[in-house]
């Protein structure tokens, strides 16, 4: 969910059920921020058995709190792809937005789609444009989980670039 949504842990760990959306998209409150889900992940999400949970969470062990335990995950990461070198959760993130630029989606639609508020849409531009992008977010996130669908797979698509591995 990490790699396929580029939101930090502590927002994927905190989603609630009453914060998934009807037309796919996740609001994230604290933000605010919405995070138009690509359909792999909407069935990522679909798969969790739900545990009671008074607050909702969708990510939960106990019903009792948020999903925890990221450096357990990440050892079982680690052991899974054959212990290869030094990385952190946070470059998952990293790697999404690589992936987003490497596929050709504008930098804009990128920085929205990570929740940034510089760069493109800093200073008087962020002022003036308002503007979301949804449609665009959705497009690029349904297009970088067909690209991580086809590493798994064993088939990487191409980016604007040629293979994201070389």
């Amino acid at each position: 969910m990490l790699l396929l949504t580029g939101c930090r842990r502590t927002e994927l760990a905190g989603m609630r059920r009453d914060e998934l959306d009807d037309d796919g998209t996740f609001v994230i409150p604290s933000s605010p921020h919405v995070v138009a889900l690509p359909a792999l992940a909407r069935a990522i999400i679909a798969s969790v058995n739900p545990v009671a949970s008074p607050v909702g969470w969708v990510f939960t062990n106990s019903g009792k709190s948020p999903v925890g335990g990221w450096s357990m995950i990440k050892n079982r990461l680690d052991a899974a792809m054959g212990n290869p070198t030094a990385w952190r959760l946070h470059d998952l993130r990293r790697t999404f937005v690589t992936g987003l630029a490497d596929l050709g989606i504008r930098p804009d639609v990128i920085e929205l789609a990570v929740n940034h508020r510089s760069g493109l849409r800093g200073g008087i531009a962020g002022v003036y444009n308002k503007s979301e992008l949804l449609p665009e977010r959705r497009a690029a996130l349904e297009r970088w989980a067909a690209h991580v669908e086809g590493l798994v797979a064993g088939k990487p698509t191409k980016g604007r670039r040629g293979s994201f591995l070389g």
